[in-house]
């Protein structure tokens, strides 16, 4: 830190990339962003997606069964 208050970067770096797999392995189940976690069916069913997707030309899509509204009622 300077004396006026500013931080000053020397080196700014990355941490090594991880194998997608072995992350998905070790930390399925944490709910790191809020968003909740994949039911079992869900995660078995993530090749199929994953393949479904390729096939579609990279598009994403949604499993309307997954959907659930939420409304003032609940």
């Amino acid at each position: 830190m300077l004396l006026d208050g500013t931080f000053q970067v020397q080196t700014f770096g990355f941490p090594p990339l991880a194998d997608r797999e072995k992350s998905v392995s070790l930390f399925t189940g944490h709910d790191f962003f809020g968003g909740g976690t994949l039911s079992r069916e869900d995660t078995a069913q993530l090749p199929h997606m994953q393949q479904a997707q390729t096939m579609n030309g990279g598009k994403q899509f949604v499993k309307r069964e997954s959907i659930k509204l939420l409304t003032g009622a609940e």
